[in-house]
């Protein structure tokens, strides 16, 4: 059935979407030295010490020598970012440990992908690796819970806060020989996760649209692609020489912003489709003109823009809106199926 309902070419649009739309979208103990007021409840020390099992900190490590957690997966087609990976690189063979690193950004610039990225290629150079979901504290609460699992001191009933500061004192307790990475992607702003970034022998990156961090890390900004950069992409994405179709890559680059993001659902839909691209900007540039006449970009229609960015927003929602039309145009059964 599910074969019957997803073309070759519809299903490799729709993948294309669905990973532009995650990339949009994708305290410790010890800082009680630190703050002195949010100390575990008794159920948390039990988490640490349960009676008759010994100390549970002590034993994970018995369990694995790594740990690779909740990270999602590698991109193989992860384009350029080598002066922010190397960066990052340095920054944490240079400064001390627990200082945290911020990657901002527009949505859609590619942060999440660039510390994915980071973290894959750098996971042999850490005991652990962990990958915190900080958009809400829901979903930050539900990364934690799933670690606690890996670590093996998870325990039913147990209030997210202690789950975090029992994890976080894992870390804390590492082997000074040891170093782990933990990674909050998306956070909002310092305030939804400074209480909550552990300390000891490791390192923080954190992404975030917010570039406002104080004191608590240094950051640094994921910008859009340089032309150059934009051109090389497309030539790569569509499958054409740069070189002989230079200006109508340069004017498909200019009309999306060069932003990531909408260059990848542009580049696939143009592939796939076997596109002209100067058909695809004039396509592009109509759909555009008719979202804006229908009133149909606001913040009702499309919840999760970035407020302060209508332009990159709207180039996203123009290249989403073109593939999702043209699915539901040859393949109607397709988009009821996803619709279930």
């Amino acid at each position: 059935m599910i074969e019957f309902l997803f073309s070759n070419q519809s299903l490799t649009i729709i993948f294309t979407i669905i990973v532009g739309i995650i990339a949009f979208l994708s305290p410790t103990l010890a800082l009680i030295n630190k703050l002195n007021k949010k100390k575990p409840s008794e159920n948390a020390t039990m988490l640490i010490n349960k009676e008759g099992d010994g100390c549970l900190i002590e034993n994970y490590e018995k369990k694995s020598e790594k740990f690779f957690i909740n990270i999602p997966y590698r991109n193989e087609h992860f384009f350029g970012r080598e002066d922010i990976l190397k960066t990052l690189f340095e920054n944490t063979n240079t400064q001390a440990v627990t200082q945290s690193q911020v990657l901002y950004g527009l949505g859609g610039v590619g942060k999440s992908l660039t510390a994915i990225e980071y973290a894959h290629r750098n996971k042999d150079n850490y005991n652990a690796v962990l990958w915190i979901n900080a958009e809400s504290f829901a979903s930050l609460s539900e990364s934690y819970i799933q670690i606690s699992k890996y670590f093996d001191i998870y325990v039913n009933d147990t209030k997210p806060e202690d789950i975090i500061l029992t994890v976080n004192q894992v870390l804390y307790n590492f082997d000074k020989n040891k170093k782990w990475l933990v990674i909050f992607d998306n956070a909002e702003n310092r305030q939804a996760i400074e209480s909550y970034i552990p300390q000891g022998n490791g390192h923080v990156l954190i992404t975030s649209r917010n570039p406002n961090w104080d004191k608590l890390a240094s950051v640094k900004q994921i910008d859009v692609f340089t032309e150059d950069e934009a051109l090389d992409f497309l030539a790569d994405k569509i499958g054409v020489d740069k070189n002989s179709n230079e200006e109508d890559l340069k004017n498909l680059a200019k009309t999306l912003g060069y932003l990531p993001l909408a260059l990848e659902q542009a580049g696939a839909y143009i592939k796939v489709r076997k596109k002209i691209i100067a058909e695809y900007i004039r396509e592009f540039e109509e759909k555009q003109t008719g979202i804006f006449k229908e009133g149909r970009f606001n913040e009702k229609n499309y919840p999760l823009l970035d407020k302060d960015n209508n332009l990159s927003n709207l180039n996203v929602v123009t290249t989403w809106q073109i593939s999702f039309e043209k699915i539901k145009e040859d393949l109607p059964e397709t988009i009821a199926f996803l619709n279930l």
